[in-house]
């Protein structure tokens, strides 16, 4: 996803879309994305008659109904939302050097796209060990990491099986009323990293 301040735009690839829509049928979903350049947060729900979005909208956070969702399913497509365009671009337009990823559903533990068993780097965002594991290995050490926890390019907590989940980006973004304009240049960096994962 990728905020344009100039025009007030957001633009959303067909994976934050389907990821998205997935995570909202999902009860211990986030259901939120967050702009890589950490300034936008786009929220999805059911349905609202919530007077308040607009003033989320002034903040930045764009809040995104199942139907809104439905129709950015098609590639090119448009909503405005209290005065934010957002626009439907297809993967390859944010994509086009690193792989989606897969996506992982809280509440059924289930994966969907491709899973490899492979290596990847992972950082804990609280206390900074680095480490290259399979995902199976993170996941037996407890390490809250995509893909077996969250989805690769999706806020959510990256720690260690050491460290909580309430001093990361996802904590302060959803629970701590952080909103993106209030981000530290070190939660900024993280949300620039998840977003160029794996």
């Amino acid at each position: 996803m990728r905020w344009i301040e100039d025009t007030h735009t957001l633009e959303l690839t067909a994976r934050n879309v389907t990821a998205l829509t997935d995570k909202l049928d999902d009860p211990l979903s986030a259901r939120t994305l967050v702009s890589g350049c950490g300034q936008a947060m786009v929220r999805a729900v059911e349905h609202t008659d919530d007077k308040t979005i607009e003033g989320a909208a002034a903040e930045r956070v764009i809040t995104l109904t199942r139907t809104q969702l439905q129709d950015l399913d098609n590639t090119g497509a448009r909503v405005v939302v209290a005065g934010i365009t957002v626009i439907s671009l297809p993967d390859s337009a944010h994509y086009s050097t690193r792989s989606a990823g897969p996506v992982y559903m809280p509440s059924s533990a289930e994966r969907t796209g491709p899973v490899a068993e492979t290596t990847f780097h992972h950082v804990c965002e609280v206390c900074g060990i680095d480490e290259i594991l399979t995902p199976e290995a993170a996941f037996e050490a407890g390490w809250d990491y995509p893909p077996r926890m969250g989805q690769f390019g999706v806020i959510s907590p990256r720690t260690c099986g050491h460290c909580g989940m309430n001093e990361t980006v996802w904590w302060a973004l959803t629970v701590g009323g952080t909103n993106p304009g209030m981000l530290t240049d070190t939660q900024r960096a993280t949300i620039e990293r998840i977003n160029g994962e794996p």
